[in-house]
Formats: C-alpha cells, structure tokens, sequence
C-alpha cells in the first residue's frame, strides 16, 4: 500500500508540472493543476498517518483539513472556464474558498496553542473538543460534494443550450471530457462520502480500512485525470467572438424577447428574408456557419435573430439549420445513390459522421440507411 500511496503523491506533482508547464496552457489548466495538487497533498498527509508520523509528529495532525473544502469549488471553476471562454479571474469567484477559509481559522487554536500531547489525544478521539466542529465538517462536506456537483451540471446544461442557439454543429465544442471529468469527480468522492457519513455521523467503525481503499481510487482516477487533461486543448474551436454562451431560464428568455426592441413587423419582414436566403443561398453547407455568421449576411444582429427564429420556426438555431442540411442530404441522397452516405452527408454541411447520425436519428426517428430504405425507389 505504501507503493500506491507514494505514487498518489508524487504522480500529482509530476502532473502539476505538466499541467502548468504545458503548451498554450489556459486558466482552466491550472485550476486543474492546483486541483491536482490540493488531493496529492490530501494523499501525502495519509501516506504519513498511514506510516506511523502523526503519532511520532503530532503537529501534523488535522494539517490538511481545510482542503476538503477546495475540491469540489476547484471541480467547479475548472469546468466553468473550461467551456466559458476567458482568461480573465472573476474575483467573485474566491467566495467559493470561505469555508476553507473559515475552517483554516477556526482549527488555528488547534495549530498553534495545543501541545503535542493534546493533538495526539485529539488523533485518538481522547480529546473531544472538536468532536462537535467534526460533525460539522463532515456534514458541510458532504453538501459542498453534492451543491457543487448540481451547480456544475445546470452550467453545462445551460451550456448546451447556448451552443443549440448559436452553432449549427455541436461537434466544434466538445464537451465528452468535461462530462467524463465531472462522472470521475462524483465516483471518486463516493467513498469520501461514505466515510463521511458512516463514520463521521453514524459513528460506525468499520472492521476493514475503508480510507486505503478510497485512496485506491483516489491513486487510479489520478491516472486518468491527468492524462487526458493534460492532452485535453481548450474547448473553444472557431468560437465566434461577441457570442454570449450564458443562458437563462426560459421565463427570462421570453421576457427579454418582449423588451427586445424588435418590432413585430420588422421581425416578420426578417423572417421572411430569412426563408428566402436559406433557399437561395444555402448557408448550411457550410460546416462552420453560426449565427453570428448568418447574422452577418443578413444584416441584423445575432440576439435579433435568436429570437426571429425561435419564435417564428420554434426551433433553436442548431435544429433550424441542420433540418435543412438534413432535407439536402435526403436530395441528394436520391438523386446520387453511387456516393456514400457519409460523403453525401458532408457535402450537405454535416462536419463528422457522429454529428450526422445523431441529428439524423432526432429528426426523422431512424438512422439514414434505415430512412432511406423504408422510402419507396
């Protein structure tokens, strides 16, 4: 065990070095970096409880205590500036450290005015002075786990809506690492949990050493954490600039469509010049159009043309545009039957055969070849 836990401590290392050392790293890099390192630290400090040197060093004893509450806020801030593209520090974003702080303050009493004996005592469970702040730890613990959890899957959720209202193929930000990343987060803290649960409220002693076995995981996830985050690029691919990626709730999205300043009228004239331009033009073919894009060349701005189209085709601008790429490709797809489907889908403004099937499968509720063969020749 001495083996795992030893590599759980210096593997972190070798990938916070990595991570800040590599190349165009961004801010998201480092939080992940300084993650990386807060649970290395967290693995150290075991590795001496585990070998015997809070007992022989007492003053180590509850060192890395404030860091538990690091986590889950550094979970957090990774995939917020994972998919918002900023470098810029919101310094808002500090408030999410308070408990660590408050927890750093409050154990300095412990730190700096209790012998060694007594933090041995302390160790033990023969001192209960803190038995009461424990509990208190263990239960704001587990809620930061799951608030923070929750928090981060309404970002992405809200995330993926702004990307349906502003890009036509999804595959030019691809979120497949940060949802691993927030799956690997929540299975490695489940036995943190447990622990937290059973031991630190139930006061269940357990007959086998469950903390060997969370570290076990702890070692291995690091494995993987670090390696696809340190091959992992910035999300952002062709991201237009001046695109708002926030998203709000649809009461406030209606809301804002009636304080627009866009007059019903106007919108109607646009509508209709809009039909007329997908026709005409054919925008969709290409494979990066945006609506920024196509805002552009219809002279009228983005958010003005968000709203023209969902409320006019009821569609958000992913959906509008792919079901014309999906009726060009059924075009062609007839009148070309010597090409294959993924060539035809292509040439119809699709940019991967992933993106294809899945659009595909949404709109019309079977695969292509599925479609196609069920249409009379």
């Amino acid at each position: 065990m001495n083996i795992i836990l030893s590599i759980g401590f210096f593997l972190p290392l070798f990938y916070f070095v990595l991570l800040m050392s590599k190349k165009n790293n961004t801010l998201s890099d480092k939080i992940l970096a300084f993650l990386i390192l807060a649970i290395g630290v967290h693995l150290f400090s075991f590795y001496l409880k585990y070998n015997g040197w809070w007992e022989q060093f007492p003053h180590l004893v509850g060192l890395t205590t404030p860091l538990i509450f690091v986590y889950a806020p550094l979970m957090y801030l990774y995939i917020y500036y994972s998919i918002n593209n900023t470098e810029l520090v919101n310094m808002k974003k500090s408030t999410h450290f308070l408990p660590s702080i408050f927890v750093s303050l409050y154990m300095s009493k412990f730190y700096f005015f209790y012998s060694e004996e007594e933090k041995r005592l302390v160790d033990l469970g023969l001192n209960h002075d803190f038995d009461t702040f424990t509990t208190i730890i263990y239960i704001v613990f587990i809620l930061s786990i799951i608030f923070y959890v929750a928090k981060a899957n309404v970002l992405m959720k809200n995330y993926k809506q702004a990307l349906d209202n502003n890009y036509s193929n999804i595959k030019l930000v691809d979120l497949i690492w940060i949802r691993r990343f927030l799956m690997g987060f929540v299975f490695v803290f489940l036995p943190f949990i447990f622990i937290a649960v059973t031991r630190g409220l139930m006061k269940i002693e357990h007959s086998w050493n469950i903390e060997l076995f969370s570290d076990f995981i702890l070692v291995s996830a690091f494995i993987l954490f670090g390696f696809y985050g340190i091959r992992s690029q910035n999300i952002f691919t062709d991201n237009d600039s001046g695109i708002d990626l926030s998203i709000e709730d649809n009461e406030t999205i209606n809301t804002a469509y009636e304080n627009s300043g866009l007059k019903e009228e106007v919108a109607k004239e646009k509508h209709k010049e809009l039909l007329n331009y997908m026709d005409r033009e054919k925008p969709y073919l290409n494979p990066k159009l945006s609506l920024t894009i196509l805002a552009e060349n219809l002279d009228i701005s983005p958010n003005y043309l968000s709203q023209i189209i969902n409320q006019y085709q009821k569609q958000n601008f992913n959906d509008f545009i792919n079901s014309y790429r999906i009726n060009e490709f059924i075009a062609r797809a007839e009148q070309n039957k010597h090409f294959s489907l993924l060539a035809l889908a292509l040439d119809s403004g699709f940019n991967s055969k992933s993106t294809f099937n899945t659009v595909f499968k949404k709109h019309k509720g079977k695969t292509p070849s599925q479609y196609l063969s069920s249409k009379p020749s």
